[in-house]
C-alpha cells in the first residue's frame, strides 16, 4: 500500500513511531555553539523573530567624551562597526543598555551615550554582542546558519531567542507495530461506477523500507503488511475482510 499523504500519523505508522504535538510558543536564550559556515539546528523548526547574542565578556574601562562612550575590552572583541552590544554592570546607569557600536581598535569601540554620567564608569562591567541577521547569521527552517564572513567567532556560545509555530514531532523506531482497521472506498468502472467498500478487520504493517527525502516526484510511503484474523467474528463472517458491492 502506498500512503500519498505523509501526515504525522501516517509517518509514525511507517516508522514505528510516536507523534507529539508541540504548541507554538517562544524560546529565550537557547544555547548553541557557533560553527562557521554551518547550520546550527534549534529545538524547534521555522524560527521567527530571531535574536542571536554572544557570550558575556569583561570590560576593562568605559570613558566618556561629550556623548561618546569609549569602551576598552579585556580581550580582543572581534566585532565590527554596526554590531550591537548590551552593556551591563555600570554603576552609572546611563552607560547600560543596548547600543550600535563603532569599532576603533581590536579591543576598543565607541557608542553614543545619553546624559552626562561620570567618567570613567565604575562597577563590574560586561558587554554582550547582539549579532546581525544576514551579515552574521541567516535564519533557516532548521535553525540558524553562521556565515563565513560574519563576526561570530567559531566556538562562541550563542544564546538564541525566537518564536515558533505549532508543529508535530515524530520520533522513529520507539514503539511496536500497531494494528489498524482498513476501509477501502472504490468505484467499479466496469459496472457504471458502482461503489464498492472493502473492510479489513485487522491489519499490521511493517516499517517502511525507505523514505525518499529528496525526489522529483511527490513522495509517498510504500508499506507492506498482512491481514490478521479477527477471532471475535461470528460463524459465517470472515475473520479477515469483507467486501460490499452496490447492486
Amino acid at each position: 500500500m502506498a500512503a500519498a499523504n505523509i501526515s504525522p500519523n501516517n509517518l509514525a505508522m511507517a516508522v514505528y513511531g510516536d507523534v507529539t504535538p508541540v504548541t507554538g510558543s517562544s524560546v529565550t536564550d537557547e544555547a548553541v555553539d557557533a560553527i562557521k559556515d554551518a547550520l546550527l539546528p534549534l529545538a524547534h523548526m521555522v524560527p521567527a523573530s530571531v535574536t542571536v547574542k554572544g557570550s558575556s565578556k569583561a570590560v576593562t574601562s568605559i570613558t566618556r567624551t561629550s556623548t561618546t562612550a569609549m569602551v576598552t575590552t579585556a580581550e580582543n572583541h572581534e566585532l565590527a562597526t554596526g554590531v550591537s552590544v548590551t552593556i551591563t554592570g555600570a554603576t552609572e546607569s546611563e552607560y547600560n543598555g543596548t547600543y550600535v557600536i563603532t569599532v576603533t581598535g581590536a579591543n576598543t569601540f565607541t557608542y553614543t551615550v545619553s546624559g552626562s554620567p561620570a567618567t570613567p564608569a565604575t562597577g563590574t562591567i560586561t558587554y554582550l554582542p547582539v549579532y546581525r541577521s544576514t551579515a552574521d547569521y541567516e535564519v533557516r527552517p532548521g535553525g540558524i546558519y553562521i556565515t563565513s564572513d560574519g563576526v561570530i567567532p567559531a566556538g562562541e556560545e550563542l544564546l538564541v531567542s525566537y518564536a515558533y509555530a505549532g508543529q508535530d514531532v515524530v520520533e522513529a523506531m520507539i514503539s511496536a507495530a500497531q494494528e489498524f482497521e482498513l476501509v477501502f472506498e472504490g468505484l467499479n468502472e466496469a459496472r457504471s461506477g458502482k461503489a464498492s467498500i472493502v473492510r479489513v478487520w485487522r491489519a499490521r504493517f511493517g516499517a517502511a523500507k525507505n523514505i525518499a527525502l529528496i525526489g522529483d516526484d511527490y513522495a509517498n510511503l510504500e508499506l507492506t503488511g498482512k491481514a490478521l484474523a479477527d477471532t471475535t467474528k461470528s460463524t459465517g463472517q470472515s475473520q479477515y475482510f469483507q467486501t460490499t458491492i452496490l447492486v
